[in-house]
Protein backbone atom coordinates (compact mmCIF):
# COMPACT_ATOMS: atom_id res chain seq x y z
CA UNK A 1 0.00 0.00 0.00
CA UNK A 2 1.50 3.30 -0.88
CA UNK A 3 1.47 6.33 1.80
CA UNK A 4 0.64 9.75 0.33
CA UNK A 5 2.26 12.70 2.26
CA UNK A 6 0.71 15.93 2.03
CA UNK A 7 2.24 19.64 2.47
CA UNK A 8 0.71 22.86 2.62
CA UNK A 9 2.48 25.68 1.49
CA UNK A 10 1.97 29.54 1.16
CA UNK A 11 3.24 31.23 -1.26
CA UNK A 12 2.91 35.36 -1.70
CA UNK A 13 3.52 37.78 -4.41
CA UNK A 14 4.45 41.29 -3.77
CA UNK A 15 3.78 43.32 -6.67
CA UNK A 16 5.15 47.49 -6.18
CA UNK A 17 3.78 49.83 -9.27
CA UNK A 18 5.46 53.46 -9.71
CA UNK A 19 2.69 55.82 -11.96
CA UNK A 20 2.66 58.89 -13.43
CA UNK A 21 0.67 61.12 -10.81
CA UNK A 22 -0.55 63.40 -13.55
CA UNK A 23 -0.93 60.74 -16.60
CA UNK A 24 -1.38 57.63 -14.50
CA UNK A 25 1.03 56.13 -17.26
CA UNK A 26 2.95 52.88 -15.51
CA UNK A 27 6.22 54.05 -15.44
CA UNK A 28 7.77 50.88 -13.60
CA UNK A 29 6.77 47.67 -11.99
CA UNK A 30 8.88 45.64 -9.64
CA UNK A 31 7.44 41.98 -8.30
CA UNK A 32 8.98 39.20 -5.85
CA UNK A 33 7.68 35.68 -5.36
CA UNK A 34 8.21 33.47 -2.28
CA UNK A 35 7.17 31.35 0.14
CA UNK A 36 5.65 32.38 3.31
CA UNK A 37 6.33 31.61 6.90
CA UNK A 38 3.24 31.08 9.45
CA UNK A 39 5.33 33.02 11.74
CA UNK A 40 4.76 37.02 11.49
CA UNK A 41 8.26 37.99 12.13
CA UNK A 42 9.65 36.08 9.42
CA UNK A 43 7.32 37.19 6.85
CA UNK A 44 8.23 40.92 7.65
CA UNK A 45 12.05 40.38 7.20
CA UNK A 46 11.36 37.86 3.80
CA UNK A 47 9.14 41.22 2.54
CA UNK A 48 12.19 43.41 3.16
CA UNK A 49 14.49 41.36 1.89
CA UNK A 50 12.24 41.43 -1.01
CA UNK A 51 11.32 45.15 -1.44
CA UNK A 52 15.05 46.07 -1.24
CA UNK A 53 16.00 43.69 -3.80
CA UNK A 54 13.62 44.88 -5.92
CA UNK A 55 14.47 48.72 -5.64
CA UNK A 56 17.96 47.47 -6.55
CA UNK A 57 15.95 47.93 -10.33
CA UNK A 58 14.68 50.99 -9.92
CA UNK A 59 15.31 53.26 -12.07
CA UNK A 60 15.20 51.34 -14.89
CA UNK A 61 18.03 51.36 -16.96
CA UNK A 62 17.74 52.72 -20.50
CA UNK A 63 14.39 53.04 -22.16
Amino acid sequence: MATVNQYVTNVGTLVVDIDDGKTKQLLWRGAAKGTLSDKPDKNSQKIDKAVTKMFKQYPPSGK
